[in-house]
């Protein structure tokens, strides 16, 4: 039965004109997608969804018990939402432009949000009072991150810089300026002692926050980088790249541990809270889920609608992700 189902829908995306798709590899990605729908065949579920936004989602976190969702959006919102209900628990307004990151701090007192209009704001994320706005980046920023301890703030920008910031006075403390290109992301490590960047110049680099130091340059991607994320228990960090794979290797040496082959570009990645898997997500008709220490491909949830932007896994309760959508006005919680 499900041969026939396959050949069905074969012949029915080249009648729609599909397979004169110029990216071979998307029209197979799309067929698969559609047999997955048709029959089931896939593992996940869609816990929550939450549709307030009037703009697209480009950015979702959850808090640090994941009772939570962080999400921003291009409309200039951000909303704190329930995980399992989807009900509002707090919106915060201030930013003029979209909402590009948003990250909790370590305790979920407060939130750090970056935005277009080159600001990054850090709120009171129970009742919405803006903390403090950081000011210094002058193009838009892509990504912001708390130091474990919430003590500094990092942030990326596609002014070619990365920047720490202290959180009690709002000064700049370092500044990052030998990347050559966009900055699309930028990560503390768990115990908060060095961070990662990623960039279109096709380069992931790791720093010590307070000198400013490059301690290591990774340039094993053939493009651009757009995501990058510490592993929670283990030496590793993932990175995912415009050249449609993900990364896995050490951020003290360099070595490459895996190369994961996601089929298209690869927008976003998270480890899980045990670090024993990944998850890819961007362009494309799923999110994937891998198997770090031997690259398998352990589940895809099938998303039809265009980029998933950013993903988040949690850390308390098992096996949720949370999705925000660049052609949706959604976030969207999964279990898997």
């Amino acid at each position: 039965m499900k041969k026939v189902l396959l050949f069905l829908i074969f012949v029915s995306l080249f009648a729609t004109g599909f397979a004169e798709a110029s990216d071979e590899n998307s029209f197979w990605e799309r067929l698969i997608f559609e047999l997955f729908m048709e029959i089931g065949d896939w593992q996940g579920a869609v816990v929550t969804e939450f549709p307030e936004h009037e703009g697209q989602v480009r950015t979702v976190s959850f808090s640090p018990n994941d009772r939570f969702v962080a999400s921003g959006a291009t409309d200039g919102r951000i909303f704190i939402w329930s995980s399992l209900s989807g009900a509002i628990a707090a919106e915060f307004t201030g930013h003029e432009g979209p909402v590009n990151s948003v990250e909790f701090s370590s305790q979920g007192e407060m939130l750090v949000s970056g935005s277009s209009d080159n600001s990054i704001r850090i709120w009171d994320s129970r009742s919405g009072r803006e903390i403090r706005v950081l000011k210094g980046h002058n193009r838009k920023v892509q990504a912001v991150d708390f130091s474990s301890e919430d003590t500094m703030v990092a942030s990326a920008s596609l002014d070619r810089t990365a920047r720490i910031w202290d959180v009690r006075t709002g000064k700049t403390i370092t500044e990052f300026t030998e990347h050559d290109d966009f900055l699309w992301d930028i990560e503390f490590s768990p115990g908060g002692s060095i961070v990662i960047t990623a960039s279109s110049d096709e380069t992931a680099c790791i720093w010590d926050p307070e000198t400013g130091e490059l301690i290591m340059e990774y340039s094993e991607h053939e493009d651009g980088v757009l995501g990058a994320a510490f592993s929670p228990v283990h030496r590793m960090v993932v990175t995912g790249s415009y050249d449609g794979t993900a990364h896995i290797w050490d951020p003290l040496f360099g070595h490459t541990l895996q190369v994961i082959d996601h089929g298209d570009v690869v927008k976003d990645v998270a480890f899980s809270a045990d670090g024993e898997v990944v998850v890819t997500v961007g362009r494309g008709h799923f999110i994937k889920i891998w198997q770090v220490d031997n690259g398998e491909l352990l589940a895809r949830l099938p998303e039809r609608r265009g980029v998933t932007y950013s993903v988040d896994y949690s850390r308390e309760i098992n096996d949720l992700l949370v999705i925000g959508k660049l052609a949706e006005e959604t976030g969207r919680v999964w279990e898997w």
